[in-house]
This record gives C-alpha cells, sequence and structure tokens, in this order.
C-alpha cells in the first residue's frame, strides 16, 4: 500500500484549460477545420468569396469564424471585408497537415 504524499506540490497539469461547451480549440471545431482545411487544398490562401461559395455559410456567420481563426493564429486576414485574402500562419498550416 503506498502513502498519500500530503508534501508533494500541486501540479499545473490539473488547471481545466476547456470552455463550457467543450470547444476551446479551432481543431476541436468542425466549421474552423473546413475553413483550414479548404485554403490549405488552396496552396494556404483562399478568398472570402470563395468561402462563402464553398460553405453557404452567412456573411455573419463566417465573419465570426475567420475572426476567431486570426484571434488564435491560424490564419490571418489581409485587405477589406469585399475582397478579403485568407491566408494560414505557419499554425494553420500544421494543423491541416495533422488532420491529413
Amino acid at each position: 500500500m503506498t502513502a498519500f504524499d500530503t508534501n508533494s506540490a500541486a501540479s499545473d497539469n490539473s488547471v481545466f484549460q476547456g470552455t463550457e461547451d467543450g470547444v476551446d480549440t479551432p481543431a476541436n471545431d468542425l466549421a474552423l477545420v473546413q475553413i483550414i482545411e479548404h485554403a490549405y487544398e488552396t496552396a494556404g490562401t483562399t478568398t472570402r468569396r470563395d468561402l462563402e461559395i464553398e460553405t453557404q455559410w452567412s456573411a455573419a456567420e463566417l465573419d465570426q469564424l475567420l475572426d476567431r481563426l486570426e484571434s488564435k493564429e491560424y490564419a490571418e486576414l489581409i485587405g477589406d471585408s469585399d475582397r478579403q485574402m485568407v491566408v494560414l500562419t505557419n499554425r494553420g498550416e500544421i494543423l491541416a497537415r495533422g488532420r491529413r
């Protein structure tokens, strides 16, 4: 029988790092994965217009998704919203390659 060690330090790994809905990274959000995979298949870049056609999401939905990708540093948004390019960052490309 092993005694419980009361002198051990608390583990930093025990801190909950998720969110209430369980989706805490783009890798867990299928919509974000769809954007990342589409951009990866088109040499790491795509346009907002291409995504609107490809996904059938509303402009508001796409805005939220792209803002989330950019805030998590998986993509960079370049240009005005009507002619915007979506360019994967290294982090986004790594995620896309890891899903293949």
